[in-house]
C-alpha cells in the first residue's frame, strides 16, 4: 500500500461516466475534483495516488469503478480549474483487491512540480 501524503497544489478530476443527481456537469458527466500539493522543494516523477471507491461513493453514491476517466488541468485551485480549457488524461486503473469482481480503489501516477 502507498503511504498517504499531501503534494503540490494540482487539481485532479475523476470524471465519472454514469449518473448521480447534482454532480452532473452541463454535458451530463459527473466530476469529482481532488487537490493535491507537493510539500517538497523538488519535483517528483511518477508519484502514486490511490483513491478508494468507498471515498468516491461518499460523493457519488452510484460510482462503481467501471466507467471513469482521470484528468488533470494543471491548475492549482478550483477557480483556476473553472476557467481552464485544457484537461489532460492520466493513465489510471481500477483495482479489485479482494477478488469479488468489484473495484475497490482507483490508482494512478502523476508528475508533481516543486513548490
Amino acid at each position: 500500500m502507498f503511504e498517504r501524503q499531501i503534494f503540490r497544489a494540482l487539481l485532479i478530476a475523476i470524471v465519472l461516466l454514469g449518473g448521480a443527481p447534482g454532480l452532473r456537469g452541463a454535458s451530463g458527466i459527473k466530476v469529482v475534483k481532488l487537490i493535491v500539493t507537493n510539500p517538497q522543494s523538488v519535483a517528483r516523477a511518477d508519484v502514486p495516488f490511490v483513491v478508494s471507491v468507498e471515498a468516491i461513493q461518499k460523493i457519488a453514491p452510484d460510482f462503481d469503478g467501471k466507467s471513469f476517466i482521470v484528468t488533470t488541468s494543471g491548475t492549482a485551485s478550483l477557480a483556476e480549474d473553472a476557467a481552464a480549457i485544457k484537461f489532460r488524461p492520466v493513465s489510471a486503473q481500477a483495482d479489485d483487491l479482494n477478488g469479488d469482481g468489484k473495484a475497490d480503489e482507483i490508482a494512478f501516477t502523476m508528475n508533481l512540480a516543486s513548490r
